[in-house]
């Protein structure tokens, strides 16, 4: 990516802020968190976004929010290639590290109503690990401490200090 392309990111980024802020859109974010290169951040509808401190990423991070609810605690880490949509309520709490390219998202669409959607919140509790290439799916709950092993996808809620993995996420060891 060009350097000129760089900046015009950062310089829009900073202007979506300004004007999410002083239309209250329901972002909140510092400008700080901006300078990350390609974190693309889409509100639509009544969509809401909270992010705390010291949130840290890489490259090619979406935050989709249409109608629901994101809120991203302290001290959170992301690695290349996250897509988290939410149109219920996703929340990670603080010191969760997710690796390269996990996916979250909180719905599926209807199979009886192409335009609507089945969805149930997520919650990443504190501390936890999500391996690359994971997917979280509707309805979990991940619990403290857990982590989940690469390339699992999870449809069932962890409970605190254990290892899942696979496809469909199964019980590995407690910690």
């Amino acid at each position: 990516m060009s350097r000129f392309c760089y900046y015009f990111k950062i310089i829009t980024n900073f202007c979506y802020v300004v004007i999410a802020r002083i239309l209250h859109l329901g972002l909140r974010i510092s400008f700080i968190q901006l300078w990350g290169q390609y974190l693309d951040i889409k509100i639509k509808n009544k969509g809401k976004v909270v992010i705390g401190r010291r949130l840290q990423t890489r490259t090619n991070i979406h935050l989709m929010v249409d109608n629901g609810f994101l809120k991203i605690q302290d001290n959170v880490f992301m690695n290349h290639n996250v897509s988290i949509t939410s149109v219920d309520k996703i929340e990670i709490e603080s010191n969760v590290t997710i690796a390269n390219n996990v996916v979250i998202i909180d719905h599926d669409h209807d199979l009886h109503n192409k335009n609507g959607f089945i969805s149930a919140p997520i919650l990443i509790k504190e501390g936890t690990w999500i391996g690359a290439n994971a997917v979280i799916l509707k309805g979990v709950t991940l619990g403290t401490n857990s982590v989940v092993a690469a390339g699992s996808v999870v449809i069932k809620s962890v409970p605190d200090n254990t290892i899942v993995g696979g496809i469909p996420a199964r019980f590995i060891k407690n910690i």
